[in-house]
């Protein structure tokens, strides 16, 4: 009983060294999840060949090398990437086979050129897959179905997620198929701010009085934005490939200095740091080195020698006055002032092992009103995006007054240039806190052609603060689907 008193009283003590700490100063590090099990994500793939285009570059032997074989060796390599990117824990493989010998179709070369890609494209899916059907194809077990076309061409896409579990490119590049596949896994696109106050002057970021625009793909330190690099660690947090004991949240109004390590490897300490402000809102830091075979940066570059801080998975710029984001990481003895929570986000130092940060706090301003825009929530859409689902949200602080929120309730695609996209409002008002679910139609005008239209206006608006938030708009446009009773399934 002695032997067994000791024992309890030494892990006692242990953990009353490291843990209350943490929760004194508001920094609590998650806890432990056992996600080292690595996922086999199935691909097939369906190579489409036109009458007037001949096959040159890439065999399917080739291709299936680029898409599955896991090399370190192959800066092409589609598995490669995403296995180093995921710290493991995906891995491209087909269905049949592990090494996806049996799980490409094609190349299959149908009747029709390769041009009028927007209003074509997806009768050219249709014919391959029938092909693919005649070889023994089923899409039944594969997470994704990817088409690839021989170079087609005027598509207005290299290539893009179709919903469900397909994708198409108009071309074999590893890095679009990456970004589709992103897609399909789960995460959006790596966007950034572009802000200004009142007067027009750039600056970082402020929710109370600053204007933002959404950059769509204007991160350049995810794939899934601009570069050929690893996903930032907010969208392998989307992934759910960051142990939970690898994020350090920053939850109270608390002075600290914290150590921040690369996030290409999990090996050691804190690789992400949440930092929040008020409510659900919160910053993310990130550190960034060279690793591997696709974080090749170099030395002199911003982005490691500093700390990229995002908000609502959108990368601020700390350097507004240039009109690129290859900068936009804090740098050593900057600082970042959030008016809303009184936080001060300071780099001290960088080395090649680790960042080392300071938050710093004002006291909390009881009482008054803090209006932060609208949230969107539980986006999902159907039917091949004629229907959006979603949740607004006010986050004004508790102080404020009720809010009129304008919503789109339908969306008419036009197809003219000068009126693209026509909406009909509806108002709501809204307490603080309150939230509400919404849909959206979206509708073909007369003379719509048949094809893939984006949008990603900024629509949802705070009537009192102007502030808005983006209804993202995926819309396929497609013809009915007409098929021989041979390829029914």
């Amino acid at each position: 009983m002695k032997s067994k008193f000791i024992k309890v009283l030494i892990i006692f003590i242990f953990f009353s060294f490291i843990f209350i700490p943490l929760f004194k100063t508001g920094a609590v590090i998650g806890l432990s999840k056992n996600i080292s099990k690595t996922k086999l994500y199935k691909v097939a793939i369906i190579l489409i060949n036109f009458s007037n285009t001949t096959i040159t570059n890439n065999s399917a032997s080739i291709i299936r090398e680029k898409m599955y074989d896991v090399s370190v060796n192959n800066y092409e390599s589609v598995a490669g990437f995403i296995y180093e990117a995921t710290y493991g824990r995906f891995q491209i493989t087909g269905k049949n086979s592990i090494n996806g010998s049996q799980d490409i179709y094609g190349w299959y070369t149908i009747p029709d050129q390769n041009i009028n890609c927007p209003s074509h494209h997806l009768d050219w899916i249709d014919e391959g897959r029938n092909h693919a059907i005649l070889d023994g194809f089923n899409e039944n077990g594969y997470d994704t179905v990817y088409y690839v076309f021989n170079g087609a061409i005027d598509c207005g896409w290299e290539g893009y997620a179709i919903g469900g579990n397909k994708a198409v490119s108009a071309n074999f590049w590893s890095a679009n198929i990456v970004h589709e596949l992103g897609h399909n896994m789960g995460i959006e696109h790596a966007n950034s701010y572009r802000c200004t106050n009142s007067l027009g002057n750039f600056v970082p970021y402020n929710l109370d009085h600053v204007n933002c625009q959404d950059i769509n793909y204007g991160d350049p330190f995810d794939i899934m934005g601009t570069n050929w690099l690893h996903y930032s660690v907010n969208n392998k947090l989307k992934l759910g490939v960051v142990p939970m004991n690898k994020i350090l949240n920053i939850t109270t109004q608390s002075n600290g200095q914290y150590d921040i390590y690369p996030q290409e490897n999990i090996i050691n300490g804190v690789n992400l740091i949440k930092v929040y402000t008020e409510g659900d809102f919160y910053f993310t830091l990130e550190f960034r080195r060279p690793y591997g075979v696709w974080d090749n940066f170099l030395n002199s570059d911003f982005v490691v020698n500093g700390i990229s801080i995002r908000q609502n998975n959108r990368l601020i710029d700390m350097h507004p006055l240039t009109s690129i984001f290859d900068d936009a990481p804090l740098a050593i003895g900057e600082s970042y002032f959030d008016q809303l929570s009184g936080r001060t986000i300071q780099l001290l130092s960088v080395n090649t092992n680790k960042a080392i940060i300071s938050i710093s706090a004002l006291d909390q301003i009881n009482g008054v009103c803090r209006r932060h825009g609208p949230k969107l929530e539980n986006y999902s859409s159907f039917n091949n995006g004629s229907i959006i689902s979603f949740k607004i949200r006010n986050q004004d602080s508790i102080a404020c007054s009720s809010s009129v929120f304008n919503i789109p309730v339908s969306v008419t695609i036009t197809g003219n240039d000068e009126e693209d996209y026509v909406e009909v409002d509806q108002s709501v008002l809204l307490s603080p806190g309150e939230s509400m679910q919404f849909q959206t139609n979206i509708l073909p005008g007369e003379s719509l052609s048949y094809g893939l239209y984006n949008h990603y206006p900024c629509n949802i608006i705070q009537n009192i603060t102007g502030n808005c938030v983006g209804l993202p708009i995926h819309y396929n446009y497609m013809p009915p689907i007409t098929q021989s009773p041979l390829f029914l399934n």
